[in-house]
């Protein structure tokens, strides 16, 4: 457990972009133009850089002053205002937006994965997630340890709502072992299967093997 304020101290902060940097052979500072937001996050970590409002653009000015930057006008004016997913609201508005756009019910927010956050423009809120969920619906009795699962599998559910909306009178059985066994002796499972017409689906992707843990232990 990283203690309280560890991640407010410069010293801390400078040692993990270091550490960052050798993780990611990088061999000049400038070099940082070019790492993506998910090799940010697994190596630099949410706590990190949410001490400067998820931008890597501040945290590197701040850290570095002597270094001339040359981030480009369209990089900065990505930033986003200093403090803006600090507050409540704006983070309740995104959740909200992210629950009509994916067409989560509850227990679909567990299967959320970061790349989804990332993707809809919410990377800056995963500091504050999963707990902001306890203010956006406090009634629902969240389980916590069910996100720290790492197969979420969060597209495969995608195209599970897909089929409900195309099937929305079948039943659809999703990881549904069927009746082949694989070479090592194992059954065969297919994605989703509806009984009602024999189809199985397959999600073919990076989702069967790409949807972590979230660094530092956090979900």
């Amino acid at each position: 457990m990283t203690p309280v304020g560890f991640w407010s101290d410069i010293g801390h902060q400078r040692q993990r972009i270091n550490y960052a940097s050798q993780q990611l052979d990088l061999k000049h500072l400038d070099e940082w133009h070019n790492v993506s937001l998910l090799d940010l996050l697994d190596h630099v970590g949410v706590h990190m850089l949410g001490q400067y409002g998820g931008s890597l653009w501040s945290a590197l000015k701040a850290l570095f002053p002597d270094h001339r930057w040359n981030f480009n006008e369209r990089e900065k004016k990505n930033q986003v205002e200093k403090g803006h997913w600090q507050n409540q609201e704006k983070q309740l508005t995104f959740l909200k937006g992210l629950a009509e756009k994916l067409r989560l019910e509850k227990d679909d927010w567990y299967r959320v994965s970061k790349k989804q956050l990332i993707d809809s423009g919410g990377a800056s809120v995963i500091p504050y997630f999963p707990e902001i969920l306890k203010v956006l619906d406090p009634r629902f009795k969240w389980q916590w340890g069910k996100f720290s699962f790492g197969a979420k599998k969060s597209e495969q559910l995608s195209m599970l709502k897909c089929l409900f909306d195309i099937f929305p009178n079948n039943q659809i059985i999703e990881e549904h072992i069927i009746g082949m066994r694989h070479s090592t002796g194992e059954y065969l499972s297919v994605d989703a299967f509806i009984p009602d017409h024999a189809i199985a689906f397959e999600y073919q992707g990076a989702q069967h093997y790409h949807d972590k843990i979230f660094p530092e232990g956090m979900w």
